[in-house]
């Protein structure tokens, strides 16, 4: 009978498992010191990423605030009040101007206080009257003040503090009718509070972040105002000194240290970048000019630990158990990333694929109807808006359906993919040309008079007439092309209240024209109301 094997050493076996587990465990925590200790930094860039750029929307949102400033400044300067008060100063009419005033800071909440000044700096019409004071003018001249406001610009005195309220002294002149700066509005904008846009936008994702707008000494000016008139305002660097060097001498960076993540960036809202030309930021100064505020946001030490395995005593546990378990899910994950990359850009292939198909003419390849109104819809609602002029085509193929009866749809379909492509080429970039329905089309065309439109319209309607189109039964060269012509109805929109409805109606009456004249013309209507002129026609 055969002996059984002599069973291992329990000892050779436990020393072997423990050099084997040893080695193991070193080389898997090496593996887990570099690759956790990179996680750590590159999560620590994505914060500073998402930050830099909040912080960089917020700058520009900053921005828009003060536009919107000067749009009410605008909104004020144009009052029937103002205007006559302007025109013919006196005691009444400034006392109707003071109780615009009064009316229109109620209303908006962001001014404590607007004044009209004449030209020696002395308040003529103010809210609240306590306000009324003498401030010095800035004394422009007819051209200053007309460069002002062709550039959409402020008049911008020093930052005031009343106690933990920081107000912006703005203003802007008031021409007369013959376009000298008789008056200048004022207007105190509280600047806290007016950040509540800007503190959404600094919002990081998933994380609890502080930030705050300084004037040039370090006082926060977005904090909203607390206490009496006494209180002083806020001061970040007396809270955080370890910022005061790098505020001082950068204008834009990011500081990580035991206080947590700083990222900051110098802001004028009065200056549109290194890049703008002279004369072209937002405002001009009387005594100042500038405005050297600085954005700062901090993610606080333990916002930036958040999440991290390493300071969670259940995943320093679960670190050595499931390692292979890690792997496995890192590979499902970036299976299933991959997976849904595809199926993202599989759905936006498909969404703009439907999007071009919604607004593009399946024959002629042109914008469609529906696309058009739209793009009309907005052009006047701009229109409007600025005073901008504004002209829409109507043109219709002469005699298609005899071309339709005679050669086929096929002809006619080739007909109308010519004449969309021989249009496109008479007409700018910037105008859009649409099938309106059948053989009629309409033109768009952004900033353009009347006399703009019918040049244009006699350019496509030269353009017409010298297509040639083989039609398409032809299988012999003898066969003669077909010739086209279109006739065109014009309107052009000045300014007014006029909607699309109305003025497809009368581009329609100048086309209805054009046809009745003999077709192969040009119709535009001068006016609403007024008959429709032939502008151009055949020799």
């Amino acid at each position: 009978m055969a002996s059984l094997p002599r069973p291992f050493p329990l000892r050779s076996l436990l020393l072997r498992f423990g050099v084997l587990t040893a080695a193991s465990a070193a080389l898997l925590s090496v593996a887990l010191a570099f690759l956790l200790g990179s996680f750590e930094r590159q999560r620590v860039a994505v914060i500073e990423v998402q930050a830099t750029g909040a912080v960089r929307e917020a700058s520009r949102d900053l921005e828009r605030l003060f536009f919107e400033v000067i749009g009410d400044l605008g909104i004020i300067s144009r009052m029937p009040a103002v205007r006559t008060a302007v025109e013919q100063p006196s005691e009444a009419h400034w006392r109707a101007v003071a109780e615009q005033l009064e009316g229109f800071a109620v209303e908006y909440g962001r001014y404590p206080s607007i004044q009209v000044l004449d030209r020696a700096g002395v308040s003529v019409a103010a809210f609240p009257m306590a306000a009324a004071k003498t401030r010095s003018a800035a004394a422009l001249s007819k051209a200053e003040a007309e460069l002002l406001l062709q550039q959409r610009q402020l008049m911008v005195l020093h930052l005031v503090w009343q106690g933990s309220r920081a107000l912006l002294p703005v203003g802007r002149p008031l021409m007369d009718a013959s376009g000298h700066p008789r008056f200048e509005l004022w207007a105190d904008v509280q600047l806290n509070g007016s950040f509540d846009g800007i503190a959404s936008i600094l919002q990081v994702p998933e994380l609890k972040a502080e930030a705050w707008i300084l004037d040039a000494r370090g006082r926060v000016i977005s904090a909203p105002p607390h206490g009496g008139s006494r209180q002083q305002p806020l001061d970040l660097l007396q809270r955080f000194p370890m910022l005061r060097t790098p505020l001082a001498e950068h204008a834009s960076g990011r500081q990580l240290g035991p206080q947590g993540l700083f990222v900051y960036q110098a802001i004028n809202p009065l200056e549109q970048g290194p890049g703008a030309a002279p004369g072209s930021g937002l405002g001009r100064g009387g005594p100042s000019g500038n405005l050297d505020w600085m954005l700062v946001m901090r993610v606080p030490p333990d916002q930036l630990q958040r999440g991290s395995l390493l300071a969670s005593p259940q995943g320093q546990l679960l670190i050595g158990a499931l390692y292979l378990a890690a792997a496995t899910a890192s590979g499902l994950l970036a299976y299933s990333q991959l997976l849904a990359q595809q199926r993202q850009r599989e759905t936006d292939r498909h969404a703009q694929e439907l999007w071009r198909l919604s607004s593009t003419d399946s024959l002629t390849g042109l914008v469609n109807r529906r696309r058009f109104e739209e793009l009309a819809t907005y052009e006047i609602a701009r229109c409007q808006r600025t005073g901008a002029p504004l002209a829409l085509l109507l043109l219709d193929l002469d005699h298609f359906k005899e071309i339709n009866d005679r050669h086929g749809h096929g002809t006619g379909d080739l007909v109308l993919r010519a004449f969309g492509e021989a249009a496109q080429t008479a007409l700018r970039e910037i105008d859009t040309i649409a099938r309106w329905g059948g053989e009629e089309f309409a033109v768009l065309m952004p900033e353009t008079g009347q006399q703009p439109a019918v040049a244009a319209a006699e350019r496509v309607r030269r353009t017409v007439e010298g297509l040639a189109v083989m039609p398409r039964s032809s299988g012999s060269d003898a066969t003669p092309p077909v010739h086209i012509t279109v006739s065109v109805g014009v309107v052009a929109m000045e300014a007014g209240e006029l909607s699309l409805e109305a003025l497809i109606q009368m581009a329609d009456h100048g086309l209805y024209a054009a046809k009745a004249a003999g077709r192969n013309c040009v119709a535009v209507l001068p006016a609403p109301g007024l008959p429709p002129r032939i502008a151009s026609a055949s020799a």
